[in-house]
């Protein structure tokens, strides 16, 4: 028994008792406010949280019935890549950037 409970005493000490890994604990985690989410957070984040963070921007710009203007994936992520690149833009706010570039690019879809 206390063979037992070394064991799992050794295996907690080791980290496999769980606990939060960098995805959850990083500055766009999943309790984020998306209000709040700067380029600061963007350039420390982890690339899933990166990715995590389009998809909730995403889900709010489409609206209730996905409806509304969003960007590709792809698109989100140069655009946030690009904008807060310079280091003045630290306290940019992701969902600005995003709505902005969505709004524009029904326009450029329709210049096509």
């Amino acid at each position: 028994m206390r063979r037992i409970a070394a064991l799992c005493a050794v295996a907690l000490v080791a980290g496999c008792g769980g606990g939060d890994s960098a995805e959850e604990t990083g500055p766009l985690g999943p309790g984020v406010r998306l209000q709040t989410a700067t380029c600061r957070d963007w350039v420390a984040a982890p690339p899933g949280q990166r990715a995590n963070t389009i998809d909730r921007l995403e889900e709010v710009a489409a609206g209730p019935n996905g409806v509304g203007t969003t960007l590709p994936d792809e698109v989100a992520g140069t655009t946030f890549d690009a904008r807060c690149k310079a280091g003045f833009a630290r306290a940019f706010l992701l969902y600005e950037i995003y709505n902005r570039a969505a709004g524009f690019r029904s326009l450029a879809e329709r210049a096509q």
